[in-house]
């Protein structure tokens, strides 16, 4: 979980930056801390009147539901977005194309998927904060090998991840990444199915997936092969008795 900053050059509102656009445009301000203070909304224009130069854009603790991720663009210096502890539901379609941001906080939302595309074409970011989010599953288009290249923390605590065949991509990533990802054998665990409730997502048996799927696999050629026989039994009998009739005429 990201550390709320200590010290901030000021504290500022939405309304206060609605009034005093002028004099916000014209400082060197690079952070801005609207940490705890309650927020249901941003005003849709809150973005044009941050300081351009704005490096660090902290909305951690408060009770927003949407965010406007299409305006981000206008922060193109900003290295640190918090937005954790929120009630976010969504998160960027693209996040490339919103943001090239180093730093990236969702702690505690109520985030149950991903977007298809969420970090494809993401180049720049170095931490990544998803833990208690309330995720099920990650898919492999969610997650490009390219967006890890300069990943290095990445935190999946607390979600409620099933840990099911369908699921085999994510337990084998997790396998097999190399980006460092805090208690992961401790709190990266399963919430269903019972078999594997509490148990950790890297620790599950991918083979029994493979033999299930093998399993299924030989059942549907079984059963094709059946219907087959039965077909030829049924046609061959019938062409037999047709054949049968004839001679007796």
């Amino acid at each position: 979980m990201l550390p709320v900053p200590l010290s901030y050059s000021s504290i500022l509102c939405p309304s206060s930056l609605v009034r005093n656009r002028a004099s916000f445009r014209s400082r060197t301000q690079i952070a801005a801390n609207y940490w705890g203070k309650k927020l249901a909304f941003m005003p849709h224009d809150v973005f044009d009147h941050l300081p351009p130069l704005l490096k660090e854009l902290v909305l951690s603790g408060n009770q927003l539901r949407s965010f406007n991720w299409g305006r981000l663009y206008l922060l193109a210096w900003l290295e640190l977005l918090d937005l954790g502890s929120n009630l976010l539901t969504t998160v960027p379609r693209m996040l490339s194309n919103c943001t090239q941001t180093l730093r990236f906080n969702l702690t505690r939302n109520q985030i149950s998927k991903l977007t298809k595309d969420f970090l494809r074409d993401v180049t720049s970011l170095q931490y990544l904060d998803l833990s208690y989010t309330n995720l099920k599953n990650i898919q492999a288009s969610s997650f490009l090998d390219s967006a890890f290249k300069h990943l290095w923390e990445l935190w999946l605590s607390g979600n409620h991840f099933l840990c099911t065949c369908n699921a085999r991509w994510f337990m084998w990533w997790n396998n097999q990444t190399t980006v460092y990802i805090p208690h992961l054998f401790t709190d990266v665990t399963c919430t269903s199915p019972k078999a594997h409730l509490g148990h950790c997502v890297v620790m599950v048996d991918l083979h029994s997936c493979e033999l299930d799927y093998l399993g299924i696999g030989l059942y549907t050629f079984s059963t094709l092969i059946t219907f087959l026989l039965l077909n030829l039994i049924l046609k061959t009998g019938l062409h037999s008795r047709w054949r049968s009739g004839r001679v007796a005429a």
